[in-house]
């Protein structure tokens, strides 16, 4: 990574590169951060995808987004899989943390969400219908407005 990003020849990379190409290796594209024009004679591999503007700034000729993302996909994916089975604490906010124990433990659902499903389902009990039943018809109604708007 550091001789892709021309660490060596430009003493050091600026947070601001480094940072666009780990968004590009987890898997964010930015289309307007491509530019399109011949790659540069003696660059081989990896390298002729990566070009530096005139403000110093890391831009990426057209398809080098994918190419870099497919080229350290596999480190990536060792990475999270390291952390899955890790027996050392996750590192970050103890919110964080926290709350992924909290997903982790069991579905939840917020109280409106609960509030609507217990109303629909008097709704459906009241009219003595089940569920499969109440789909079927609502989309045989919207099939049939559908038809309707078409003719019209």
């Amino acid at each position: 990574m550091w001789e892709l990003l021309h660490g060596s020849t430009r003493e050091g990379v600026r947070k601001d590169d480094l940072a666009y190409a780990l968004m590009v290796i987890r898997g964010a594209r930015a289309p307007n951060r491509e530019i399109d024009c011949q790659p540069v004679e003696d660059k081989q591999g990896m390298a002729r995808f990566i070009i530096f503007d005139q403000e110093g700034n890391l831009q990426f000729r057209k398809g080098g987004q994918v190419k870099l993302g497919a080229k350290f996909r596999s480190f990536y994916i060792n990475k999270l899989q390291a952390e899955a089975t890790s027996s050392y604490p996750r590192i970050g906010k103890p919110a964080e943390i926290s709350a992924d124990k909290a997903l982790s433990k069991k579905f939840t659902c917020s109280a409106k969400t609960i509030e609507y499903a217990e109303k629909r389902k008097r709704k459906l009990e009241s009219e003595g219908c089940d569920i499969v039943e109440s789909l079927y018809r609502k989309h045989k109604v919207m099939d049939e407005r559908n038809k309707a708007r078409a003719i019209e």
